[in-house]
């Protein structure tokens, strides 16, 4: 286990771009006439080379630092984390396990102290930071997801008005039916 600082993997970012490629498991892009991606929805992460972040890690290792860390929950931040937890261990010759269970698996795992680090979706709850055992936990984002929204409303193909203002009022719980005028106003 870490001795001084456990951490807690939030949602937050700038690696969103990188995420998004690394989830993907086809390429949804078009093909040119000799059967080549055109590079939209080409998987990130699959490309020679693009999952290298294109600078060498110029911090020296400290003597008697862990050589293998533990981590678990949520599934969002997984297929980024495979890449990281790779080249990382390449580079600094540090295995990092994962377990993919989910942010409430990772907060109750970090909390237990049977991991080094949780990832979770969200920050924890004060609550939550104050029933931690093992030292304070530390918040760092690693990683950004868009919220969109989707409908499949019977009788209803397309026509309904998403704009940011009416969003907010879904999210608020201002807007709670399809055929509300905020969403199907012309």
């Amino acid at each position: 286990m870490l001795a001084a600082v456990t951490a807690v993997v939030g949602a937050g970012t700038c690696f969103v771009v990188v995420l998004a490629g690394c989830g993907s498991t086809s390429n949804v892009g078009s093909t040119t006439s000799s059967g080549d991606a055109t590079g939209f929805g080409k998987q990130i992460c699959s490309s020679a080379g693009a999952d290298k972040p294109g600078y060498t890690n110029g911090v020296a290792k400290i003597p008697g630092v862990a050589s293998k860390l533990s981590g678990a929950g949520s599934t969002f931040v997984a297929p980024i984390l495979s890449v990281w937890t790779k080249n990382y261990a390449s580079v600094g010759n540090v295995q990092v396990a994962y377990q993919s269970i989910g942010s409430g698996g990772g907060v109750k795992q970090i909390s237990a102290g049977t991991v080094d680090f949780g990832a979770s979706d969200t920050p924890m709850k004060d609550s939550e930071l104050a029933a931690a055992k093992g030292g304070p936990i530390l918040h760092i984002p690693l990683t950004l997801g868009a919220v969109v929204p989707t409908y499949k409303v019977n009788g209803v193909k397309s026509g309904l008005k998403f704009g940011g203002d009416t969003r907010g009022k879904i999210f608020a719980g201002e807007i709670t039916k399809w055929n509300d005028p905020a969403l199907t106003a012309r």
